[in-house]
């Protein structure tokens, strides 16, 4: 009875598989975006993804979104340095308030504690910064690199997209809370507040209240997805 009510409260959405492509892709959000693990260590993490620039989820620029009501987010991660290496398209993106757009090439690094934008899909959430240049005619595909490797890492990634492609295929938003337990999972926070009460906020809301929510951030459907890919 009481996880009936609490559901009833924080209404969630059936989990659904991610499509893997011939390719060792995962596939998800209509097809028009999918990603692969490079690297899985304790140094260092490291995914590909591609975008479909045909797509209206990721060509529309800042505002594309794979959700009903587009929210570009800001966050920052605690305790590891991220890079991107752009090796197809343009890609846009902010910085510690400052946007920039990365082209064939380049790589952007972004040390642990900066502050900077969730990408397109939102599909991208806290860990998958920045947007496809809307002027681009190619697909965009970049690599992302966390080190160490733990903490954003292959099985928070994985779970991540699988979230957020089940709230797309329900159609429905990604609540608050869910957020918050995947950046605190993470080790990482929401960028819009001064970093204390910011990492307080993502300890509160998604260490301890999303958590009695009945919400995740990593799910065994999605990591033992990954155990079983072979």
């Amino acid at each position: 009875m009481l996880l009936l009510l609490r559901d009833w409260l924080f209404p969630k959405v059936p989990m659904v598989p991610l499509e893997r492509d011939s390719e060792g892709y995962y596939v998800g959000f209509g097809r028009c975006r999918r990603h692969k693990t490079l690297r899985m260590d304790d140094e260092e993490y490291r995914f590909r993804s591609h975008y479909r620039m045909q797509d209206p989820f990721n060509c529309v620029g800042r505002g594309s979104s794979a959700f009903p009501k587009p929210h570009i987010p800001n966050s920052f991660h605690m305790e590891q340095d991220e890079l991107f290496k752009v090796i197809q398209g343009r890609m846009c993106y902010v910085c510690n308030g400052k946007e920039g757009v990365a082209h064939t090439g380049a790589v952007v690094e972004l040390p642990k504690g900066a502050v900077h934008t969730a990408c397109t899909t939102w599909a991208a959430l806290s860990f998958f910064q920045f947007w496809c240049d809307p002027t681009s005619e190619e697909d965009v595909i970049v690599e992302f690199t966390a080190r160490p490797g733990r903490g954003m890492d292959e099985r928070n990634i994985n779970s991540a997209y699988g979230i957020f492609n089940s709230y797309f295929v329900a159609q429905k938003p990604v609540p608050f809370l869910q957020d918050m337990v995947i950046w605190y999972e993470a080790a990482s926070a929401p960028g819009h507040f001064p970093k204390p009460f910011a990492i307080m906020a993502a300890y509160m809301f998604g260490g301890v209240i999303g958590r009695l929510a009945g919400y995740r951030g990593i799910y065994p459907l999605y990591t033992e997805q990954e155990a079983g890919k072979e």
